[in-house]
């Protein structure tokens, strides 16, 4: 039974982005290099306190990591408090942000 449903497994996935140059197709003959993260707090660059992470501050990271050459893809678990959104469901679904080839 393992086998067969195996079987079923496609040999390749591709992660696509809003533009197609930002598609990666798994495996490939490189490792891939992705950014992995569920920390839900933050230590604030300006202030230096620890603190509930915000939209801002994934959008922040996720350019930073964008920039950065050694990674294929930036993904975090969105663990960030929305202020507009009642706190019993403000958890949002995973996020995966691909940088371009």
């Amino acid at each position: 039974m393992v086998e067969r449903f195996r079987a079923m497994v496609p040999p390749t996935i591709t992660l696509r982005g809003r533009d197609p140059n930002y598609d990666v197709t798994l495996p490939r003959a490189l490792p891939v290099v992705a950014t992995a993260s569920s920390a839900p707090d933050i230590v604030d660059p300006v202030s230096g306190v620890t603190r509930r992470a915000t939209s801002a501050d994934i959008a922040n990271i996720a350019h930073m990591v964008n920039r950065l050459s050694g990674f294929d893809v930036f993904s975090i678990s969105t663990l960030a408090n929305p202020t507009k959104i009642p706190h019993q469901t403000s958890k949002m679904p995973q996020t995966t942000i691909i940088k371009p080839k």
